[in-house]
């Protein structure tokens, strides 16, 4: 069969996002792609690993795994780490919240994460499960997760059992981008080399009790050139040019930055009143 990218007649891969995929692609096709989706990551911004399929869903990192190289494999457990990279106050080592573990630890984590879903309400549990696995397939985002997640659990955050979710999902790019918007948006943490508290999003050493992050951020960066993102608060600097800014997180859509800025500024200072 022709391989749907390139045309050439040779053996191809079919359901590679699922049993429904209609792709057929050949591995020489397979491999330039998700390598260069690897090359294109960096740091701050993963990209999900879709099929070429209309559909573009995820392909499991079991899958594709197979059709890149080791060195593309280690750079990407890498840029699965450097999301959350973290600095601590006390000693100023930087090291990975990204929640790891052995074989062993993962499936103590999947069994907690069971024990935990069999103890919610079963609309609750449903709906929950069913969006899980919708993000799992790249049809739901981190960010309809997240909220859905908290309010299973009745909390403002810290009763949900965040490593036991993550240890029970298989796919690193999967479980980097959920920890990272629920610490977005719930950002008090401890750093994992001294225990020491910190506020996630505007990295501010012993956490800022009493002040919001906008109003953290207002006071320090009321004269500098850096902003938020609106969408997923990662810090964004801007030195020259228009006031037409994009996010990787979002790629094609932009905000603009002086009307961002000036939004950002002012709900620092009203809630600082």
């Amino acid at each position: 069969a022709p391989c749907m990218v390139c045309m050439e007649e040779t053996e191809v891969h079919e359901h590679i996002c699922g049993e429904n995929c209609p792709a057929q692609v050949c591995v020489g096709c397979l491999k330039q792609n998700y390598e260069m989706m690897i090359a294109e990551s960096y740091p701050s911004m993963l990209k999900p690993m879709r099929c070429v399929c209309p559909d573009a869903l995820i392909v499991p990192a079991s899958k594709w795994q197979e059709w890149v190289d080791s060195e593309s494999v280690e750079t990407w457990n890498l840029r699965t780490k450097q999301l959350l990279s973290f600095q601590c106050g006390s000693c100023h080592s930087r090291k990975s919240l990204l929640h790891e573990g052995s074989e062993e630890t993962e499936t103590e984590g999947r069994n907690e994460w069971n024990t935990a879903l069999e103890s919610m309400a079963e609309a609750v549990r449903t709906e929950l499960t069913a969006t899980l696995t919708r993000y799992m397939t790249g049809e739901a985002t981190q960010h309809d997760v997240v909220p859905l997640l908290v309010a299973a659990f009745n909390s403002e955050s810290n009763d949900v059992p965040l490593r036991a979710l993550s240890l029970s999902i298989a796919d690193r790019e999967r479980r980097a981008c959920l920890q990272s918007a629920f610490l977005y948006q719930y950002p008090r943490v401890q750093s994992n080399c001294c225990q020491r508290l910190h506020c996630f999003k505007c990295r501010t050493k012993d956490f800022h009790d009493g002040r919001t992050c906008e109003e953290n951020s207002a006071s320090k960066y009321r004269f500098s050139h850096i902003l938020p993102c609106p969408k997923c608060g990662i810090a964004l600097t801007k030195s020259e040019g228009c006031s037409s800014v994009s996010c990787p997180c979002t790629p094609g859509s932009t905000f603009n930055w002086k009307s961002a800025m000036n939004q950002h500024l002012s709900l620092g200072l009203l809630q600082a009143h």
